[in-house]
């Protein structure tokens, strides 16, 4: 007993002075090599709400490599809570965090962050109109937010509040573009494509489709094609069969 309590005594001392001798570990870029990574597979993984644990992951077809947390391993940063979508232009790619209102931004060819983007309510998508202007659809703000992306501040909103209505609308989520008009579905408590003028920034026109559009494409012939899926028994906005709906952009 008396050499069991000695020891136990030196290895408290001891411990007293390990951290006096051991050295910060400074962040050290974990991503296998510096090569480029622009070709590929990027995975968004969206994390649990509210845990702040969102991700990307890159897949190599070619090379059949996959690295898991390519954002965190480059940076040292955590993504963000809710990673809703990414898109990527030719030297850029933008993480959109729902839940953490901000995109985050990095290089293509090896995930090297950027900057972010903030002053966001619950940003779903972004969609770049040039290099000079992007919208930014968003859950709950009822606007869409006008950004430059050479500055990556929010220079403006194009206001789409349907007033008097206490369901947030209009709530807008993907966006496609045909020529100058940006196609904008409004999925939550909602039924409606909205028509966005790229030049005046201004909505123009709107379409009735099912209840909730959820997703939409756009086609090689201009065609729109939109599902619904039709909202679910006891919701404030209505209940109805799930459609696809074609409209000619």
């Amino acid at each position: 007993m008396k050499a069991a309590r000695f020891y136990a005594l030196v290895w408290l001392i001891a411990s007293w002075f390990l951290p006096a001798c051991m050295k910060e570990d400074p962040w050290q870029d974990r991503l296998p090599g510096n090569g480029d990574f622009s070709a590929g597979v990027l995975v968004v993984h969206e994390g649990n709400f509210g845990y702040g644990n969102a991700s990307l992951s890159h897949y190599d077809p070619a090379t059949g490599l996959l690295v898991n947390d390519v954002f965190f391993k480059r940076n040292g940063l955590p993504l963000g809570d809710v990673a809703q979508s990414v898109t990527v232009d030719d030297s850029l790619i933008y993480a959109v965090m729902n839940n953490s209102g901000k995109i985050m931004v990095m290089d293509r060819t090896d995930f090297r962050f950027v900057g972010k983007i903030t002053g966001l309510t619950s940003p779903r998508y972004l969609h770049l109109i040039n290099g000079e202007k992007a919208y930014v659809s968003d859950l709950y703000a009822r606007s869409l937010a006008i950004v430059d992306p050479r500055t990556l501040d929010v220079t403006g909103r194009i206001d789409l509040a349907v007033e008097g209505s206490a369901l947030p609308r209009h709530a807008t989520e993907q966006m496609v573009q045909a020529d100058r008009f940006v196609y904008v579905n409004c999925w939550s408590y909602d039924d409606q494509i909205l028509i966005i003028d790229s030049e005046s920034d201004r909505l123009v026109d709107s379409v009735r489709v099912g209840i909730q559009p959820n997703s939409m494409v756009l086609d090689r012939w201009n065609t729109l094609w939109v599902l619904c899926d039709g909202g679910f028994e006891g919701n404030a906005f209505g209940h109805g069969l799930p459609g696809l709906y074609r409209l000619e952009a």
